[in-house]
């Protein structure tokens, strides 16, 4: 732990792997599977590309819900990262992302399944080493990391 500060995340990059999302596949289940098959319990994930459907959510801390929102055309992604982990014993993809739409205008926020790609490619830097896991706080009414 760092003098006055949180407990130091303590891990090594093992490397970065890189997959293509199939269009029309959900981008949150292609990232969950990949890590599952390539026994990847913790990684830090970028996504670049173009989405055919966006699901994001904004949280509201007053009532500890999301506010989803599906947008179901074209967009272009400016940023679109997270991490991955376990959380409570299951894989778990914690992304944001900000998308341009085809006016120029942008959305964002949390990512939740029914994001599927058109063309996109997702890079994982795999973790190991780690003691570092997602767990839900009862004070957020999120999911959080904590480490052990």
């Amino acid at each position: 732990m760092i003098e006055g500060g949180s407990p130091v995340f303590m891990g090594r990059i093992d490397g970065l792997l890189a997959q293509v999302v199939a269009k029309g596949s959900d981008v949150l289940d292609a990232i969950e599977g990949f890590c599952a098959v390539n026994s990847i319990d913790l990684a830090f994930v970028q996504v670049t590309g173009r989405l055919e459907a966006a699901v994001l959510g904004t949280y509201d801390q007053g009532q500890s819900v999301f506010a989803v929102e599906q947008y179901r055309e074209d967009l272009e992604i400016l940023s679109f990262s997270g991490i991955f982990a376990q959380a409570d014993g299951r894989p778990h993809a914690d992304l944001t992302a900000a998308l341009a739409r085809k006016d120029a205008g942008v959305i964002g926020g949390r990512v939740f399944g029914g994001t599927l790609a058109h063309d996109a490619l997702f890079f994982v830097s795999a973790v190991s080493k780690s003691s570092f896991r997602l767990q839900y706080n009862e004070m957020t009414g999120l999911l959080g990391p904590v480490l052990e």
